[in-house]
């Protein structure tokens, strides 16, 4: 795996990795430098990058902000498909909280 495969989200090796056609989701990603953060992120199709983190008890909304189809259609999936609001940068990472 790569991690182009699933959106350039870094990973604490190939076993926190679980995969579906189309999805992934991540356990324990260090994209923010911490533990305990679940994503899950669409890999395929017009949501590619796209998808939710859920960390410290909080679920958010997630859109790639480059290299993807969110990233030139930003807040498509996030705000228009699952009525989410408050944008803010992390990381290459629009989050968005959910209602």
């Amino acid at each position: 795996w790569t991690d182009d495969d699933i959106c350039a989200l870094a990973v604490r090796g190939e076993d926190a990795v679980r995969r579906a056609p189309e999805f992934e989701v991540i356990i324990n990603s260090t994209s923010a430098g911490t533990n305990g953060i679940i994503t899950g992120v669409w890999t395929e199709g017009p949501y590619k990058c796209a998808g939710f983190r859920y960390e410290a008890g909080i679920l958010r909304c997630m859109e790639k902000t480059s290299g993807s189809f969110s990233s030139r259609t930003p807040g498509l999936f996030c705000e228009k498909l699952e009525q989410a609001r408050n944008k803010t940068l992390r990381n290459n990472w629009n989050l968005f909280t959910m209602p």
